[in-house]
C-alpha cells in the first residue's frame, strides 16, 4: 500500500496543475519520482524543483561534477531511486563507469581526476564528521573553485532532500531511466 495516494494529474487543484505545468515545461519534462510526492504540497514541489534547476543546470560546476555529487549523496542516504536515475546521466555526464560502479557499491572510486577526488573527499568529510577540515576545504577550492564548492555542498543538501523524500514514500527505481 502506498504511504501517500497517487495524484491523478488530471484531477489537481488549480495550484497543483500550474506546478505540475512549471514540471512538464522545464528539464524535467514531467511529474516523477519524489515529484510526485511533493506536488501534494505544491509550495513545496515549487521551490524544491526551482532549487533542483539552478543546481542541476545553472550551477558553476561541470555536469561531470554535479552527477558525482548527486551519485555520493543518494548513495549516503541508500536512495534507490534517484541513485538508478543518474547513474545513467553521470554515464552521460562523462563521469567514468568504474567511478560511478563503486559509487553505487559504496566504495571509494578509482580518481584519476584532481577535481573528482576533492568533491568526493568534501562530501565524504562532511558527512563522516559533519565538518570540513581547513585543507580539505582548501583543496576543494583549489581544484574545484570558491563558488562551485557552495554549489557542490548545496547539491547535497538538495539530494538529501530528495533521497529522504524518495526513501520515506519507498519510491521504487523505474524499470528504465
Amino acid at each position: 500500500m502506498p504511504r501517500i495516494a497517487e495524484l491523478d494529474l488530471q484531477l489537481l487543484s488549480p495550484e497543483q496543475a500550474r506546478v505540475r505545468d512549471i514540471l512538464m515545461s522545464g528539464p524535467r519534462g514531467g511529474v516523477g519520482g519524489p515529484f510526485k510526492v511533493l506536488l501534494h504540497q505544491p509550495s513545496l514541489a515549487e521551490t524544491a524543483q526551482s532549487l533542483g534547476l539552478y543546481l542541476r543546470e545553472k550551477t558553476s560546476l561541470p555536469k561531470r561534477l554535479i552527477e558525482l555529487a548527486v551519485l555520493f549523496e543518494t548513495q549516503y542516504w541508500c536512495s534507490e531511486y534517484p541513485l538508478h536515475v543518474h547513474r545513467r546521466l553521470a554515464l552521460e555526464a562523462g563521469l567514468d563507469e568504474a567511478i560511478v560502479d563503486a559509487i553505487g557499491i559504496g566504495i571509494i572510486p578509482p580518481f584519476v581526476m584532481k577535481d573528482e577526488a576533492a568533491l568526493f573527499s568534501l562530501l565524504t568529510e562532511l558527512h563522516d564528521t559533519k565538518r570540513v577540515s581547513d585543507a580539505t576545504f582548501a583543496t576543494a577550492v583549489q581544484e574545484i573553485g570558491e563558488l562551485p564548492v557552495l554549489d557542490a555542498v548545496s547539491l547535497a543538501g538538495y539530494y538529501a532532500l530528495i533521497s529522504m523524500v524518495a526513501n520515506v514514500y519507498e519510491l521504487k527505481p523505474p524499470l528504465s531511466a
